[in-house]
């Protein structure tokens, strides 16, 4: 599982297809800050994206929301049971995230990166859809160790076919 981090180190073009994730959000709705998003077709709410969501990749979690809420700054839970359903920011792309590398790959300046099980990992392995989810931006890495995180340009895909930054 993941943990809750503000990993958005530069904004270079920075969008969202849900600038407001009020109206894309239900009880069943549960994310960490820095996991990447996805939209769920069926359902018409945001997910933690996987392996398989990558058309309907949507970027990067902006804040941390708990069953369909903010995460609550005051309460030694994660959710005020009194709190209200509040806007709050969508998923962001065209911006360069701190990503975990997955364990054992190597990684080069403008290679295509791909989504793993871990919303907060990427891999420079190709799952087998031949579509990407971002470009690692940093110095070469021969065999990532465990835990090291580089720095990725987050992509969208979601109803626009191509990657998009």
């Amino acid at each position: 599982m993941s943990t809750s981090k503000n990993n958005i180190v530069r904004e270079i073009a920075p969008k969202s297809l849900f600038e407001s994730a009020k109206a894309v959000l239900s009880a069943d709705v549960t994310y960490n800050q820095g996991d990447l998003i996805a939209f769920d077709t069926s359902a018409k709410v945001l997910k933690v994206a996987g392996t398989a969501d990558i058309d309907n990749l949507l970027g990067v979690a902006r804040q941390k929301i708990v069953e369909g809420v903010q995460a609550s700054p005051y309460q030694g839970t994660d959710v005020d049971a009194s709190q209200a359903i509040d806007d709050c920011a969508g998923p962001v792309y065209g911006v360069v995230a701190f990503m975990t590398l997955k364990t054992g790959d190597a990684f080069a300046a403008g290679d295509k990166v791909y989504l793993t099980a871990d919303p907060q990992t990427v891999t420079s392995t190709d799952p087998g859809s031949g579509k990407h989810c971002g470009v690692y931006q940093g110095g070469t890495v021969a065999s990532a160790a465990a835990g090291q995180v580089g720095d990725i340009l987050i992509g969208a895909r979601y109803s626009l076919g191509a990657i998009n930054f």
